[in-house]
């Protein structure tokens, strides 16, 4: 039996996808998503879908900053924008499954 596991590895620029054994691919490395490295440069502005950045947690301020950015400064303990930037992540991270949500609903965020 194959598994898939995407695994975001700490200091990484990108995701990684492992086939195979959960931890390697049939080629005994494992390969890079690029979608996803392509997706960390683009800013927060343009991942997140215009019905969206209605949302409590789209702050303004934040846009012009790439998910790479936005990760860093979610670390930092000392940001005033500590909170903002983790809750723009966790919108760009669920967008997705939000996007569903409000088109089964047939409103907005």
């Amino acid at each position: 039996m194959q598994a898939t596991v995407l695994v975001v590895a700490q200091g990484c620029d990108s995701a990684w996808r492992c086939h195979g054994n959960v931890g390697s691919s049939p080629k005994g490395g494992m390969q890079q998503l690029p979608e996803a490295s392509q997706h960390r440069q683009k800013t927060a502005e343009e991942i997140i879908p215009g019905s969206l950045k209605r949302s409590r947690s789209y702050a303004e301020e934040l846009v012009t900053m790439t998910q790479e950015t936005l990760a860093q400064l979610a670390q930092d303990r000392h940001s005033p924008l500590r909170e903002k930037a983790r809750a723009m992540l966790k919108l760009i991270k669920q967008t997705e499954r939000l996007l569903e949500k409000t088109s089964r609903r047939g409103g907005s965020a």
